[in-house]
Order: C-alpha cells, then structure tokens, then sequence
C-alpha cells in the first residue's frame, strides 16, 4: 500500500513517514493545550469586558443622577444670590419680609413660647430708652471726670482711714461676730457694689437667697432664714434701745444684715460720717449681689422679669433709692440716672417713685435728647406709661431739656406744660427768687383754677426738686411764654386743656401723687414706725439681755487691745439738725481752704488753682444738697449764703493774691 502511494504521489510527499507520525502523536496535545488556552483567555476577555460594562455602566447611572444634583444646586444658588440682589434693590418686597420672618424663626427655634414672648417684650423703643447700662454704674469714674483723679484718689485714702477707725471700733483685732480672727478674704467682683478688702469685714451670709416664681413675667424675691431672722428681732431692740453701742454690737455680730446696714448709714450720716454711711451701703449691696443667682441679671429691663416690692425684696429697693440719694449730693447725676433706669426695671410699678426724679438727673447730666425721646416713646405705650408722660416734671422737663438743646419746639413745650399746669409757673418764681422782672407779679397773682388733689402734689413736688433748673436766664423764657398763655387764654384764643380732670384720676397719677416729700428729696424711713411704738412696752430705753451681752463681748475685745472709744463724746448730736450738722462739715472744710490760700504771697501755680478750684467745687456741690427745711430753716439759708459767698472770695483770691 506505501509502495503504491509512494508511486502515486512520490517520495518527497511520504518520506516523511516517521515523522508525520511523531507529529500526530504530539500535535493534538499541543494543539489541546493551545485551544484550552485560547479559551480561557477568550473567557477571562468576556469576563473583563462584562465587568467593563458593568462598571462603565455604574459610573453612567452616577453621573446621570449627579449631574442633574449639581446643576440643580448650582440653579438655585443663582436664583438665591438674584432674589437677594432683588430684595436689596426693592426692600419692599414680600421676599424680604418673608426672608425675615424665616430667620426670626430660625434664631427662635430651640426656645420656649415664653421666652420669645419676653424677648419681642424687649424689643420696643421704651424698654430700650430704660435700659440700664451696666458700665455707667460707679460713681468714682464721673467724678474722676469731675475733678481729676489725684482728688478721687485722695478721697478714697480718707474715707479707707474713716472706715478703718469704724472697723477697730466696731470689730476689734479684726474679728467677726462670733471673736473669730477675720482671715484675708477674697470677695467677689460684682456689679453694684466693689468690696474693700482693707476695711470690710469677713463675709457672712446671714440667710439671704434669691427664688423665682414662674409665670407671664418671672418674678425673683429675696427670702430670709437663718441668722436673719434672729437679727431682725435684736434690731428692734437696739433700735428701742436708742443707743449707738447697740448698733456697733448688732453690726460685729451681723454685718451683712441689710436693714442693719440702711439703719447705721441714717444714723452716721447724720454725724456727718458720709464715707462711712457709703460703706454701708456698698456692704448692703454686695449682700443682695451675692445672694442673686448667675440667671438674675440686674440690667434686664423690666419686660424680662420682676422684682416685687414686699418682704426681704423691699430691702433691695430702699438700698438702691438710698445709693440714688447718696449720688446726687455728690453731683453724680448720670450714675445716679443709670440707677433710677435699674430701679425701675426692678418693678415697673415704680414703687420708689424714680420716675419723680428721672427728669431732674437727666436735665443736670446733660441727657437732654434722651429724656425727650423717652416722653415721646412713653406717651405712644401703653395707658400707664402714657398717663404717666403727662407728669407736671415730664411736660415742664421736656420743654427744658429742649431749650438746653437748642430744639425749636422748646417754645410750644413749654406752653403746652403751662396750659397744663398753670399753678407750677408762680411757685416756681416764688422758689427762684430775686428776678427783677416786671411781668413776674402779674402772673402771680393771676387766678388759678382750682386743682385735684393728686395735681397739687405732684406740682409741689415737682417745685421742691427742679426750681433751682429754673434759675438764669430760663426764667425770663418762662414768664415770656408764661405771660403770652394768659393772654391767649384771657381773650379765647387758646384752648383749654379738658383732659386733665379725668387723667388726675388715673392710677399713674394717684399713684405717684403719694410719693412723701421727705423721701423724695432724700430722707428713706428704712424701720417701720411700729418698731418705735414698742419702745414703751418693752420697759423704755432698757437695752435687752441679748444686746447687752454682745456690747459686753465687743467691750472686752475691745479692752483687751486697748482700743476702747472715748466716752459719748463722740457721738454727742448724732440725732441733732441735719442741715445744721452738713453747715458745720462744711464750714470745717471752707475755713482750711481759705487758711490755705491766704496763706500765699504770690499768685499760686496753674497747679495749685486747678486743685483749690476742684476742692471749692466740691464744696459748692456739697452746699446746695442742703436741704432748708424745720424751724431752722431761715438759718440753714443764711448760713449757707455765707458759705458761698465765701466760697468765692477763695476764688476770687486765688486769682489776685493782692
């Protein structure tokens, strides 16, 4: 058969027998091999590329649904940034105020009803004008404007020496009331009152605390336990007693009892003792300060919460009136404003009657703008604060405040307040005295009609406060207006005020009609009267066991370091005249002012005449918070007069030594 297919087809085509064979036996596995792997590498491809796909298509769906997202946000901050330049264009517009109204309700969101009720409370113009600034509360930084403060500081030495004394006196070997050795304290900073560490004693909390009822309007209180109570009844007794010593002895036993501190103030001040009388006070308010907790803030205005005027709390208010007092002998009238502000908001029902003296403080700071603004948002409130913008020392404050500004409505103020209230203008020219003008006598004795109860007091009281802003030139302007009322009013042509009848039967001007005189121009009766009634039933002047046991207690410290008082000299005419107890301060201090200048050949130095003109200042000041007043009264005002008068012969000698 090979033979035959080798002459079929030749030798070249079968010669290779041997290896045609090799080459099927080894060919088909080698093929095997070369197709398996073709088909796992066509296996792996279609895997790839199926992964591929999938992920290609993956990354189609994520850009399809990112892509509109973004154009979506890019839109709508274009459309944002348009609406907003549109809203700035037009303000307008509906967008804005909704724009407002969803970023008022956005600030709102976590707060209660309650608390954005205060808030939207707070927001009106009144409740801004009464705001009290919480940096305009120390005095010392007015005066330093006054008078320098090399003076200031001068003062602070002596009234830190006056202290010292009274505490050596009062706290022998530095020791509380218990003879425990007073350890170097550390007090706390707060708003009303700045501690002494040198003078004050060891800090005691005798059971003051603060609580808050819930409701409409918070209302805080200051409660008493413990040790106050136990004071309360020994300073009855002392106050029975009607000796000093009783009160130095309550004061080392209690010395942040507040009606202790109110009572000692009364009683040293009117020994002429003022810087030791201030530190009572201050003593007095670091007590309420402490006792406060971090949510009571003293600033607030009186839309965000109340104080109300009864019990411990009461104590608070009669301390801070006393603080007001205290600032206006001084001449501190815009520190003394700051605390009317902070009063009132304590209770908006104005139980110290700040607002008799809001007017007077504003007109002797310089606050001229303010008060006008204030009249104007009080009249467009509420019925009581409108009635109350109708006060004789609003309507004649305002009218003022204008003329001091330079305001053209000055004139038509004035003339309203006099169709108001006719029967100010002649006790005003009454109390400015010596005005030489013609048309004065007319108008004094025109015919007044008659007035209610309520608006005679409130004129008087008006008069007894600001007659002296009257003085100058501002009384030739008021008998000017004065004079063309009557005559408008005598031939018709001005039209009478019908309203007066039934707002003089308001509660704001009954109210405020009750204000005493006495209080009112800076005399507080911080004991209740009933306390002076029990004197006869507990035996007379007797002094109880237990007052008596701590005046033996401080007697013996005081005898172990030698530094016992002198006898009751030293407190002889504690309950004398006070006017006539300020003339003698007074007149002590002018005499060695005017040894001092007399005692110069040659004119002073710039020097010399800038520190001897802020001391007579101080002194003027001094003399007008004088108070004529009692069946002393022509000799307070004659006493007075000399003092002044000397006063500026000291002025004048300063100036021409010659």
């Amino acid at each position: 058969m090979s033979r035959l297919l080798k002459k079929l087809h030749g030798h070249d085509m079968l010669g290779g027998t041997r290896d045609s064979d090799e080459s099927d036996t080894v060919e088909p596995s080698l093929m095997m091999a070369t197709a398996q792997s073709r088909k796992n590498q066509k296996k792996k491809q279609k895997k790839a590329k199926a992964t591929a796909e999938e992920d290609t298509k993956e990354e189609t769906v994520q850009h399809v649904n990112v892509q509109p997202a973004r154009q979506a946000k890019k839109k709508k901050k274009k459309k944002q940034q348009e609406s907003e330049k549109e809203q700035h264009e037009d303000p307008d517009s509906d967008d804005l105020d909704a724009i407002l109204k969803a970023h008022k309700q956005k600030v709102n969101k976590g707060k209660d009803a309650k608390e954005i009720k205060i808030e939207e409370r707070s927001n009106t113009e009144l409740a801004r004008l009464l705001t009290c600034s919480g940096d305009a509360l120390d005095p010392e930084e007015e005066l330093k404007k006054m008078f320098g403060s090399a003076a200031i500081a001068q003062e602070r030495r002596e009234a830190t020496e006056n202290n010292r004394r009274r505490l050596n006196r009062a706290m022998p070997n530095r020791r509380d009331g218990r003879g425990v050795p007073r350890k170097a304290t550390r007090f706390r900073e707060t708003l009303l009152a700045k501690p002494d560490a040198d003078t004050w004693p060891r800090y005691q909390n005798h059971g003051y605390s603060m609580t808050v009822t819930d409701g409409d309007l918070p209302k805080w209180r200051l409660t008493e336990s413990g040790d106050c109570l136990k004071a309360a009844t020994l300073l009855s007794q002392a106050v029975n007693s009607m000796q000093l010593e009783a009160f130095d002895a309550l004061l080392y036993r209690y010395p942040y009892y507040i009606p202790t501190l109110l009572k000692y103030n009364e009683i040293v001040c009117q020994m002429g003792e003022f810087s030791e009388g201030a530190a009572m006070i201050d003593q007095a308010l670091y007590t309420a300060s402490i006792a406060a907790p971090p949510e009571f803030s003293w600033v607030a205005p009186f839309t965000a919460r109340e104080m109300p005027f009864e019990g411990a709390s009461k104590e608070v208010f009669l301390t801070i009136m006393v603080k007001v007092q205290s600032m206006i002998k001084r001449g501190c009238y815009r520190t003394a404003l700051e605390w009317i502000k902070m009063l009132f908001n304590l209770n908006k029902k104005d139980p110290c009657h700040t607002l008799l003296l809001i007017d007077y403080c504003a007109t002797k700071s310089g606050m001229w703008t303010w008060f006008m603004d204030l009249q104007k948002a009080m009249a467009s409130d509420d019925k009581w604060f409108a009635h109350t913008s109708k006060l004789p020392n609003f309507k004649y404050g305002a009218a003022l405040c204008a003329k001091l500004q330079g305001d053209d409505r000055a004139n038509s103020l004035l003339t309203d307040a006099v169709r108001w209230y006719p029967h100010a203008v002649p006790l005003i020219l009454t109390a400015v005295k010596g005005t030489g003008e013609a048309g004065a006598a007319e108008i004094m004795t025109v015919d007044l009609p008659d007035q209610a109860p309520s608006v005679e007091s409130l004129v008087k009281l008006y008069v007894a406060r600001s007659a002296e802003l009257w003085g100058g030139p501002m009384v030739k302007w008021l008998i000017e207006v004065a004079s063309k009322v009557k005559k408008a009013s005598e031939d018709g042509s001005l039209v009478p005020v019908t309203e007066l009848p039934a707002i003089a039967k308001s509660e704001a001007f009954v109210f405020q009609a009750q204000c005493e005189a006495s209080a009112h121009m800076g005399r507080v009766e911080v004991l209740p009267q009933e306390a002076f009634e029990e004197n006869e039933a507990m035996g007379g002047n007797e002094v109880p066991e237990e007052i008596l046991e701590l005046m033996m207690r401080l007697r013996e410290d005081q005898e172990a370091l030698g530094d016992l008082p002198e006898d009751d000299e030293d407190f002889e005419g504690a309950f004398d005249s006070e006017a006539m107890q300020l003339l003698a301060v007074a007149e002590s201090e002018i005499s060695s002012l005017q040894e001092t200048t007399l005692a110069y050949a040659d004119a002073p130095t710039d020097t010399e005449k800038v520190r001897i003109n802020e001391l007579v200042t101080r002194q003027l000041i001094f003399l007008d918070s004088i108070i004529p007043e009692g069946p002393e009264a022509d000799e307070v005002r004659s006493k007075r007069r000399d003092l002044i008068q000397l006063c500026h012969q000291i002025c004048e000698r300063i100036e021409d030594p010659q």
